[in-house]
């Protein structure tokens, strides 16, 4: 017995700042300008990843949300693979 499809996501909600922009991109300017706390740094998030490899964004991604605790080194493999399989896909990607 074969199961119907399941039905598609909602569509996402309309953004009134994005569609501003389409209609007046003349007026309209949207700038991220968040406070930092003292002591933190000014650089981008961009910039401040910007020559580091993914492995290492990763690695530090997870340390960062467990309070210091990088992973080990199954969880690390596990990473790796991820990665891999996401370059993979996106050569697939561009190639088509």
């Amino acid at each position: 017995m074969q199961h119907p499809a399941p039905p598609p996501p909602p569509p996402a909600p309309r953004s009134a700042a994005a569609d501003g922009y389409k209609s007046q991109p003349h007026i309209l300017s949207l700038v991220l300008d968040p406070d930092r706390p003292p002591g933190a740094p000014a650089d981008s998030y961009a910039r401040r990843l910007r020559g580091r490899s993914d492995e290492d964004i990763a690695d530090d991604f997870v340390a960062h949300v467990r309070g210091g605790l990088g992973p080990d080194e199954r969880e690390r493999a596990a990473l790796r693979a991820a990665l891999t399989a996401a370059r993979a896909e996106e050569r697939e990607a561009a190639a088509r």
